[in-house]
């Protein structure tokens, strides 16, 4: 039976402002042994970008104020700012994290890549 895979693809950046203080604290510092392991920013901004994608937005009241945020555990809270998210905190420098193309009401734009694949079906489903 033929079926089809849908191949969902987001483009999310992630800037590392200070790129050194990142490295000390992600890579070099001890927040690995509590968390994880990176090797590298590159790996550390694959997680981060999937992390991202994967925490829905909520509002909290920072500073007395309502501000837009994702919480990604392990990190500082990232605060929605002009369509993008920015991590700041005084021991990794600032982290920034956007979409590459903002579209529909999820905020991101997705290539689709539709190709077919063979399937083995459930006795249940008829051919």
């Amino acid at each position: 039976m033929l079926g089809r895979r849908v191949d969902l693809r987001a483009e999310i950046n992630v800037v590392f402002v200070d790129p050194s203080l990142a490295y000390e604290f992600f890579i070099d510092g001890d927040w690995k042994e509590g968390f994880w392991t990176f090797e590298d920013l590159d790996e550390l901004a694959e997680h981060l970008a999937y992390a991202f994608h994967m925490t829905s937005g909520e509002y909290k009241e920072i500073d007395g104020e309502h501000q837009h945020i994702r919480d990604l555990e392990g990190f500082p809270y990232f605060v929605r700012h002009k369509g993008y998210f920015i991590g700041d905190s005084k021991v990794t420098g600032p982290i920034v994290i956007s979409y590459e193309q903002e579209l529909e009401s999820d905020g991101c734009a997705y290539e689709m890549k539709l190709s077919e694949v063979e399937t083995h079906h459930p006795d249940r489903v008829k051919q």
